[in-house]
């Protein structure tokens, strides 16, 4: 069960950092789908539960917008970008929380449950991604390549991550 209740959590990091920058679902969907139980979900412990999305995303904002070096004369972009994780996180936190509702579910049920949280991941994707490209177009080219290069430290560093959290732990 312990399994189980750290599945949600790391779905709702995980699922939270890739909505914001971008990074596949899919590959985590299915390792955690074939990591945990069938036919059975269970919340998790509020002490296992990362902090509430909302707040990690207003964090994750504010560090964003400081790495991009977000200008006044951007701001309405920005903005729009940044109202688009805040609603992209208010969504998948909710529908996380409808999942660890307990209940008993069918493997197809739960294989259906994560087929949904992947295309509210998709959805929220392309959503997130208009609203990028709106910003980034706004950008000069100089400001272009920083954004490119914070994207691309991202990408190295969630790639880095699941490298390690696939190692075999020894003891």
């Amino acid at each position: 069960m312990k399994q189980r209740s750290m599945s949600y959590a790391a779905i709702a990091a995980v699922t939270l950092s890739f909505s914001m920058l971008a990074a596949p679902l899919a590959a985590f969907a299915q390792s955690s789908a074939a990591a945990a139980p069938a036919g059975t979900t269970a919340p998790a412990p509020a002490a296992a539960m990362p902090k509430s999305m909302s707040v990690q995303v207003e964090q994750h904002i504010m560090l964003l917008r400081g790495k991009l070096g977000i200008t006044q004369a951007e701001d309405p972009q920005w903005e729009q970008f940044a109202n688009v994780m805040r609603d992209n996180a208010t969504d998948m936190e909710q529908a996380l929380a409808s999942r660890a509702t307990p209940t008993k579910l069918s493997a197809v049920d739960s294989m259906n449950s994560y087929a949904q949280l992947a295309q509210l991941h998709a959805d929220n994707m392309q959503k997130l991604n208009s609203a990028f490209k709106a910003l980034y177009d706004s950008f000069p080219a100089k400001q272009k390549a920083l954004a490119d290069g914070v994207f691309q430290q991202h990408d190295r560093t969630a790639a880095a991550d699941k490298q390690a959290a696939d190692k075999p732990a020894t003891d």
